[in-house]
């Protein structure tokens, strides 16, 4: 079900206007007829984006055997990432994994609550699923973000990250709930990890992908 105040709708922000996001949004389309053979899809915002870029090396070496499709775009939100589906984005492709990362946005720059990005990542799941009826569906619980453990970021985040283990246990998807990994024992996050407590360094990456390779081809 759509959100009806949330509906899909193309990005739209000052740091990426409409248009510019629609051209991105075009490579990517572009890219999908070009990777119709993909075994793994990405979907997600600027931190799934930029394995081509900080995590690069990871990428290369790990997931290239996959003819991966990256459907990353800075600065989406989870009714932005339902829209590109909706038009165009991973059409006639057959993954046998899709991986998700989602929802850091809507809490972080919309200032949705938890409630109404669990409403919006529903509506875009059943999506998902309909899109990709035979593919494994691998969700992430959203990164942490923010130094301080007490940040409302992280409140609202842990909201939306119960609601995702819950559906996992009902077998709605495979989860791979990283929301601790990146955290010290403190609860607080390492610069060395993510240098603006949001975006993960190469370290950062490196960490992503000794948990998410197995992950992945445990569902291959």
């Amino acid at each position: 079900m759509l959100h009806p105040k949330y509906p899909p709708t193309p990005q739209n922000q000052i740091w990426l206007p409409k248009g510019e996001w629609l051209e991105k949004h075009q490579i990517l389309i572009n890219k999908t007829i070009k990777y119709k053979d993909s075994k793994v899809i990405f979907l997600g915002d600027s931190i799934t984006e930029a394995w081509l870029y900080e995590g690069k090396v990871y990428w290369n070496k790990e997931f290239t055997k996959y003819k991966p499709l990256n459907l990353g775009i800075g600065g989406d939100e989870i009714q932005h990432l339902h829209w590109r589906l909706l038009n165009g984005e991973g059409d006639n492709t057959n993954p046998n994994v899709v991986v998700v990362l989602i929802g850091t946005n809507n809490i972080g720059n919309a200032g949705h609550s938890g409630e109404i990005t669990i409403e919006l990542y529903s509506g875009l799941l059943d999506h998902i699923k309909t899109k990709w009826p035979r593919a494994h569906i691998l969700v992430h619980t959203i990164f942490p973000r923010d130094r301080s453990p007490h940040s409302p970021f992280r409140i609202e985040i842990e909201t939306v990250n119960e609601a995702l283990r819950s559906w996992s246990k009902e077998g709605k998807f495979y989860l791979l709930d990283l929301y601790e990994e990146f955290m010290e024992l403190d609860g607080k996050i390492s610069d060395k990890i993510m240098p603006d407590f949001l975006h993960l360094s190469k370290l950062g990456y490196e960490k992503w992908v000794k948990n998410l390779k197995p992950s992945i081809e445990a569902l291959l």
